[in-house]
């Protein structure tokens, strides 16, 4: 991975246009040394402000003492807005210098600095509209993504930048460079952005794929937003009596406090999709549950139109630029380069586990006839009845089990964790009011034994109205690095909805859905790219979820949970037996929880890899693929998929989250289960998978570092690394 400084090379861009202007050839050069001239003026004379990295080198480790450390944000939303006009003007001229540029790395870099100065904002306003508790500012973030969107479309459709990247590819292939070159892989991967967005494309049909493309965005947009307005969902009467009797009480409490009514001792509940998990879970009487699950898996209704817009745009747009399906689209940059080989991975994978599925439901039908005289076992049977089973088998409850993961030691395991594998040292310190979007977010900085900051963690863990109403990982500025180390720590941001937002004590599902999203953060601080972007999360998909699966592990080993994990009262240590029988109830039904990863992963497959299935086809694909890859049966007039929101966002490609599970799996075996806190394996998975961010093919990572012998009877998995279909 040899490159040159990007300040190093712009001194030797200048020192070639001297040469070139003693032997007469003057013109060319002097245009692109003033352009690059104004380019670099306009970027510095922003980001000094800014207090974000500086063309010449400069360090910028300091927080500035606007939102999420920039100054260029405020309380105010126009703030927002204009920043993006800054940086659309500022991605401009470094369109100018990259068209007239010579063709050569240099041409990369420039494109590189035009992405990095349009990502930094929307990355931002992508995290604002989500979790911003002021509405008037996240809506005004939802319309600078808008905005910033549309640019970039415009930008993936410029003929001219389009040239000068296969200019640039071919110079440096005439001069030996490889896909092994980051700068090479950022051009490869700048060129199928161009071509994907429709950049070889006649003026109609290129016409035609931008209306598509911003049908679908609208479409998506909404199809999000309605799972977030309690109006457009559905409810659920139940009785106040059987909520206090059988709900913990940070559950009945926040359940209460978002009710549509309290009356005559019944609760009217939104069936939103955290509710109906609790009810689900939680409550015996099996006539409400069924309410529950088929009131949540009907709404919201106007998300089937939305979904039928939103596959018919990605249709066209893939016929357009020439592929048979999304899916085959999606495959360019992915490691399973075709559909047929995510559909062979599917199909073997739950071959291989269907005898057990089938057995663990056997399991359950004689468990559920001992306690309420039948055993039919519906699909809003399965979390009560499963997550009985576990506590009796396990003799253990979650309630037990949350006495020992107060939020306090968890933000420690996680500062503990980067500290024994990585050498990097957490430190929270209070951010100011002008610094974050809502109050009780926190602020984590990582610094390296040398002292040098390798980049600020956010952390916003408690649900809110109007706020994003899952889990997941913002990139919010990605990193940089040189020779000497990070030049730009990267910023990011954990966003979660922890339930007990008044003792803070965490359920264990919880804490490792804090520990999924933070492998995504050591992913970004860890990545060592040159150019931003492929930094950290920034590669194929179906790679990039592998680091998060993988650190889900860490929270099953008593090894590492005794280091931090001490009860709220008594500051007992974590029982090693209580682990044990948490391990043993993970193991409990594991063949029907995969398959209802395969059921999602295969219709979502199947939307996408084929001709669309709208309206009524859609449903009937969703019960006909349930009913054929699960043992549990889809009732008829259940739309679940009208709240599957990953197919707005992972359109194409759930099936990573079921790989990454499998090869997450090997990676812990094979490097971390003889010791889950070894100083040489957090090296080797610092420098062997999460250093390269996305900087390097996914399947040579992989390869490598699990080995032939790793992959020795994972037949499985050939078809997502090698793409054999």
């Amino acid at each position: 991975r040899t490159e040159v400084h990007l300040g190093a090379m712009f001194r030797a861009v200048h020192v070639c246009a001297w040469r070139w202007r003693r032997v007469g050839t003057t013109c060319r050069w002097m245009q692109v040394d003033e352009t690059r001239r104004r380019a670099c003026w306009c970027t510095c004379a922003w980001k000094c402000e800014d207090g974000a990295w500086l063309e010449r080198g400069n360090d910028a480790t300091a927080a500035g003492t606007g939102w999420l450390g920039r100054n260029a944000l405020d309380a105010r939303p126009e703030s927002l807005q204009t920043w993006a006009k800054h940086a659309m003007k500022t991605s401009q001229a470094w369109v100018e210098v990259a068209v007239a540029e010579a063709p050569s790395p240099s041409t990369v870099h420039a494109l590189d600095r035009l992405s990095d100065a349009i990502c930094q904002v929307l990355d931002a306003a992508e995290l604002l509209r989500n979790v911003h508790q002021d509405r008037t500012y996240a809506s005004t973030a939802q319309r600078v993504c808008n905005e910033l969107n549309q640019f970039v479309h415009e930008l993936n459709a410029n003929p001219q930048l389009h040239r000068a990247v296969e200019r640039a590819l071919r110079a440096m292939q005439a001069k030996g460079c490889h896909e092994k070159c980051e700068t090479f892989l950022v051009g490869e991967s700048l060129k199928l952005e161009f071509e994907n967005g429709g950049v070889h494309l006649l003026l109609e049909a290129k016409q035609r794929w931008q209306r598509s493309q911003e049908a679908e965005h609208r479409a998506a947009v909404a199809f999000s937003r309605n799972l977030t307005e309690n109006q457009k969902l559905g409810s659920v009467e139940v009785p106040l009596s059987m909520l206090e009797s059988h709900l913990p009480k940070h559950v009945l409490k926040t359940l209460l406090k978002g009710c549509l009514s309290n009356q005559d001792g019944i609760v009217n509940l939104t069936t939103d999709s955290s509710t109906v998990a609790q009810l689900l879970k939680w409550i015996p009487d099996e006539r409400i549950r069924k309410q529950a699950y088929l009131s949540c898996a009907r709404t919201p209704v106007e998300n089937q139109g939305l979904l039928d817009v939103i596959l018919v745009e990605r249709s066209t747009q893939a016929r357009l630029l020439g592929y048979d399906s999304y899916s085959e689209l999606l495959a360019q940059n992915r490691m399973a380069k075709n559909p047929a080989a995510v559909a062979r991975f599917l199909d073997e994978l739950w071959l291989e586990i269907e005898a057990q599925a089938r057995s663990e439901l056997d399991r359950l039908r004689c468990f559920k006839k001992a306690r309420v005289g039948n055993d039919e076992v519906a699909v809003w049977d399965y979390a009560f009845f499963t997550g009985m089973a576990k506590a009796e088998a396990c003799s253990i409850g979650a309630i037990q089990v949350s006495a020992y993961f107060h939020i306090e030691n968890c933000v420690r395991g996680i500062g503990l964790l980067a500290q024994r594998l990585f050498g990097l040292e957490a430190s929270e310190s209070n951010p100011s009011r002008q610094e974050v979007w809502a109050e009780g977010v926190r602020r984590l900085d990582f610094y390296d034994c040398r002292q040098s900051h390798r980049g600020t963690m956010y952390l916003d863990l408690y649900p809110r109205p109007g706020k994003f109403n899952h889990a997941a990982h913002f990139t919010v500025r990605c990193g940089i690095c040189n020779d000497k180390g990070m030049v730009r720590p990267p910023i990011v941001a954990l966003v979660c909805n922890f339930q007990d937002s008044e003792t803070h004590l965490l359920t264990h599902q919880e804490v490792e859905t804090l520990f999924h999203e933070y492998g995504h953060a050591m992913h970004s601080l860890l990545s060592q790219t040159r150019l931003q972007h492929l930094s950290g999360t920034r590669g194929a998909l179906d790679f990039v979820e592998i680091p998060s699966h993988f650190f889900e592990h860490f929270v099953w080993d008593h090894r590492f949970l005794r280091c931090f994990a001490r009860h709220h009262k008594t500051e007992e240590v974590i029982p090693r037996r209580m682990v044990e029988h948490l391990r043993a109830s993970k193991r409990m039904f594991q063949a029907m929880d995969m398959q209802t990863q395969i059921v999602y992963a295969v219709f979502d497959h199947r939307l996408h890899a084929h001709p669309p299935s709208l309206g009524a086809d859609c449903s009937a694909l969703f019960r006909n693929v349930h009913n054929k890859y699960s043992v549990l049966q889809q009732p008829e007039g259940s739309n679940w998929h009208l709240r599957f929101g990953h197919l707005v966002n992972y359109g194409g490609t759930y099936y990573c989250y079921v790989a990454a599970k499998i090869l997450s799996r090997l990676l812990w075996e094979m490097h971390f289960e003889a010791d889950p806190l070894s100083e040489e394996a957090g090296r080797e998975l610092a420098l062997k998978l999460l250093g390269w961010g996305g900087a390097r093919d996914p399947s040579i990572i992989l390869q490598e570092y699990i080995g032939q012998q790793g992959l020795e009877g994972q037949a499985k998995l050939v078809p997502l690394l090698t793409s054999a279909a």
